[in-house]
């Protein structure tokens, strides 16, 4: 059996969207936090006095920028080397956390298998002996990609994939 290899990386667009969408809005928020010296209105619906504007673009402004902040983390995964998910024939390597450490999982140490849905993003949870791990679809190149890998772990480790929605 030889082994198969899958592309985990993160999509560019993705985070070049985020830094598009929320930097403006961290400068305008931000902005106004500074100078804000009248309320604002929301909606027409919700009136805040001076002293809530400010608090709420501050917090607004912050918000955003943690976005800005994340889009950047994910430009700069996708520009680092590509991570591969590994399936021997007896176990899966499955990269992990910010640094793509690979996690080596025999076939025999999977205890349950689970794909979980919630809104858009769909990922399978690998529960081992020493932990659990999660692939996400959004990782991959492709849903048929995520639907093989789930199939052959099930078949290989005796494992029904158990469907979960949120």
């Amino acid at each position: 059996m030889t082994v198969r290899s899958y592309e985990y990386k993160g999509k560019a667009w993705l985070a070049l969207s985020a830094i598009l969408f929320f930097a403006p809005l961290a400068y305008v928020a931000l902005r106004e936090a500074v100078r804000a010296e009248h309320g604002a209105t929301l909606l027409y619906a919700v009136r805040l006095d001076p002293a809530a504007a400010v608090y709420f673009y501050w917090v607004a402004g912050f918000g955003s920028l943690l976005f800005v902040v994340l889009g950047l983390v994910g430009l700069f995964q996708w520009c680092r080397p590509a991570k591969y998910l590994r399936l021997g024939e007896h176990v899966v390597e499955v990269p992990t956390g910010f640094s793509g450490k690979a996690v080596e999982i025999p076939f025999s140490d999977i205890r349950s298998l689970s794909i979980r849905k919630r809104q858009f993003q769909r990922w399978l949870e690998i529960e081992h002996s020493t932990g659990q791990v999660a692939i996400l679809a959004a990782l991959l190149r492709s849903r048929a990609e995520f639907d093989e890998i789930a199939q052959t772990l099930s078949a290989r480790s005796t494992c029904p994939v158990i469907m979960h929605r949120h």
